[in-house]
């Protein structure tokens, strides 16, 4: 009697069917070999990558299989028949679809009661679309950087002559109080231009992880002292009330002085925007256990609890309403929150609800000024001050962009320089030759000869080295900063450029190379 043999025997053709048609209909390839690489079992879709039947492949060695292809995955058979898992992507070519991108593992078959290698488990998923799509979204990642670099040049350079006709203005003392109060509102509003655009870039180089932080003791302070400057206009032009609490003691943390400037900037300018006219905004801080703690408090248009954590992604904007209507780009608390988690801190915000105000409070650790004193405060004077009007420069001015060039020099006359001015690149060389400027001011982008071949020809002149090359420029990503370092420039500055740090840059002793931060 021999039904319960023939019952076993049907069990098992049953059960390999069903492993067949599971296996067959999966998405990956699969093979089963022995500890000699013999293969036991394929699926199909195995099979058809050579162009052959699943029971032909039973029985042969892995490497006759696989033909030419054997000593690309030979090592990784070796690991996994001593017991690894091995995990690999890379080209392989198929029969019926040519070369494609596939993600293999091989999972050692390890016998319980042994320990010994049985033989392995290869899993194949074709990647290759993937791949291709990756390769896209880096490709597109990389025109859209393109773009934003472009459209920072593009919109500095209309912004530089508009920056220096109004320092013009002001400096020459327009006594008519109606082009007083037009040359404060086109300087307000370019400067609020000036920092949307580099709010963009830098927006863009932190989700790329290309920003790096210039560490060092800094009070916090002289960061608030920054961003309160940089925002007074847009909170005076809304007659808002500013109170400031910040004590006189140092608040010290290991970070980066520009950056966290901009943080609190950027904190700033969103509680003036989200204020209405004849609002309140309130600046404190102070050092709590390890902590320093800055709180900025407006009595805004605020938002609902369930917002909170939306209000930091990108391109959100607070509500809108008839009298506070949106603006900006929505990336002001996105770019803050970034900076500030670089630093090792965290940002929240909190409001009562919508037309109640709102209270943004960030946190960085302190520095124990006992195992890390503060260094002295590098900045003897006040940034802001106007430079001293001493030290007359003789001063070349290149731009191919003559309203640039011509109100640049109206800028550094009025400051009591000597000025001549050209508009490309081979004619800034023939006058550094002639004219024997001290300080010489060059865009990059220009035509018969760009910047930094002009600056690496200027060098080159007699007494090329003793002069102080400026570059005055749309382009101010790092790797342009890094190019106009090793083209021989003392400074690189991204237009607008302030008249005050540009004046400050005139009367400097002697040039450095090597000053581009």
């Amino acid at each position: 009697d021999i039904t319960e043999r023939k019952q076993m025997e049907a069990d098992v053709a049953a059960s390999r069917s069903e492993l067949r048609l599971v296996t067959d209909t999966a998405a990956v390839k699969l093979a089963h070999c022995d500890h000699e690489a013999r293969i036991l079992f394929v699926n199909r879709r195995y099979a058809e990558r050579f162009g052959r039947q699943p029971e032909e492949l039973v029985g042969q060695h892995i490497s006759d299989v696989v033909g030419e292809q054997v000593h690309i995955i030979g090592p990784y058979v070796q690991r996994a028949l001593s017991g690894q898992r091995v995990d690999f992507s890379l080209p392989l070519q198929h029969a019926d679809q040519g070369l494609r991108y596939m993600q293999t593992t091989y999972v050692p078959q390890v016998n319980a009661a042994t320990g010994a290698v049985e033989g392995f488990v290869a899993s194949l998923s074709d990647i290759t679309e993937r791949r291709e799509l990756e390769q896209q979204l880096r490709e597109a990642d990389q025109r859209k950087d393109e773009f934003l670099a472009t459209l920072a040049h593009e919109l500095r350079n209309p912004l530089a002559p508009i920056r220096s006709a109004v320092d013009y203005i002001r400096l020459t003392g327009a006594a008519e109080p109606g082009l007083q109060r037009a040359q404060q509102i086109v300087e307000r509003q370019t400067v609020l231009l000036a920092r949307l655009v580099d709010d963009l870039l830098d927006l863009s180089r932190l989700n790329r992880g290309r920003i790096e932080l210039r560490r060092e003791p800094v009070n916090v302070r002289l960061a608030l002292d920054d961003a309160l400057e940089g925002s007074r206009l847009l909170i005076d032009s809304a007659s808002q009330t500013l109170t400031v609490d910040v004590p006189e003691t140092p608040l010290a943390v290991y970070g980066d002085l520009t950056r966290l400037s901009q943080v609190f900037s950027n904190l700033l300018n969103n509680a003036a925007k989200y204020t209405p006219p004849g609002g309140q905004i309130a600046l404190s801080a102070e050092l709590r256990d390890d902590q320093v703690v800055v709180r900025i408090a407006d009595s805004g248009v605020g938002f609902a609890p369930e917002a909170v954590e939306r209000i930091f992604e990108m391109f959100v904007q607070g509500t809108a309403s008839a009298e506070q209507p949106q603006s900006g780009l929505g990336i002001g608390l996105t770019l803050a929150r970034q900076l500030v988690e670089l630093h090792g801190g965290r940002i929240a915000a909190a409001s009562p609800g919508p037309g109640c105000g709102s209270t943004f409070t960030v946190h960085l650790p302190a520095l124990q000024l006992d195992t890390r004193p503060m260094e002295p405060d590098s900045r003897t004077e006040d940034p802001t001050a106007p430079a001293p009007a001493h030290g007359a420069r003789r001063v070349l001015v290149c731009d191919d962009n003559e309203d640039a060039a011509m109100v640049l020099g109206m800028l550094l006359r009025t400051l009591g320089h000597e000025v001549h001015t050209v508009h490309d690149g081979l004619a800034a060389v023939e006058q550094a030759a002639e004219f024997h400027p001290q300080v010489i001011i060059l865009d990059i982008g220009m035509p018969r000869l760009d910047g930094y071949e002009a600056a690496r020809r200027i060098r080159a002149l007699p007494g090329g080295h003793d002069l102080r090359l400026i570059a005055l420029t749309g382009w101010g990503q790092d790797k342009d900063k890094l190019r106009a370092r090793e083209a021989g420039f003392d400074e690189h500055l991204t237009k607008p450029v302030d008249a005050e740090l540009l004046q400050r840059l005139m009367v400097a002793d002697a040039p450095g190379v090597g000053a581009i931060s």
